[in-house]
């Protein structure tokens, strides 16, 4: 997966190409349902959320555990994940938001993430804001 000049302009002008790039990264373990694009973008102590969820799963290894046996069912079950990484104008009181939207039997959910030093050390998987109104930056992820 790479984003084309335009993209990579877009991402510019809003500033958040470190954030992007690690969510591009993520996109890539969706694309490929393969945990391993995850292994080394991952803090040792990150957590996980969704708005359907109401405990936050902490821990970069119980995460990946969790999504591997989700990835797992996916191709069991020969289904399909759209995957596109765009921007909320807002979402939560920021600004220019970067997110990755997935798209499943006509479902769409949106996972935003929070970065430290190089690592994702939070993803949050939400409905609210509607992933409809993100602006989409690559549709090819």
């Amino acid at each position: 997966m790479s984003t084309s000049k335009q993209d990579n302009d877009i991402l510019t002008k809003i500033g958040v190409e470190n954030e992007v790039q690690l969510l591009m990264a993520y996109a890539k373990a969706w694309s490929n349902l393969d945990i391993t694009y995850l292994k080394d973008i991952l803090s040792d102590d990150f957590e996980y959320t969704s708005q359907w969820v109401f405990e936050t799963m902490r821990g970069k290894d119980k995460y990946i555990d969790y999504l591997k046996g989700k990835f797992e069912t996916i191709k069991k079950n020969h289904s399909s994940i759209r995957v596109q990484i765009g921007y909320y104008e807002y979402c939560y009181l920021v600004e220019n938001k970067p997110c990755l939207i997935l798209e499943q039997n006509g479902q769409k959910v949106s996972i935003i993430i929070e970065v430290n030093n190089r690592k994702i050390i939070q993803a949050n998987m939400i409905g609210i804001p509607d992933p409809n109104i993100a602006i989409i930056v690559n549709d090819n992820a």
